[in-house]
């Protein structure tokens, strides 16, 4: 996968479909300290927790009313 990086092995970038494929991912970026590591995760889009959603919630409210100038 092509990137920004300067150098032709500088850069790291994959993308996990499973949880197995994620943790290989990591231990790659882990063994490559100098690099850019870039990890995309394809995930369910109704894979989240009730948590997730209740903040989703939230922060959509809060980016649809005016700015508070302080």
């Amino acid at each position: 996968m092509e990137g920004f990086a300067t150098e032709k092995d500088s850069l790291m970038a994959v993308r996990v479909k499973t949880e197995s494929e994620f943790v290989q991912a990591l231990s790659d970026a882990a063994s490559k300290p100098t690099h850019i590591c870039f990890i995309e995760c394809i995930i369910d889009r109704d894979d989240c927790s009730r948590e997730l959603l209740e903040w989703g919630t939230r922060v959509a409210n809060c980016n649809g009313r005016a700015p508070n100038p302080q």
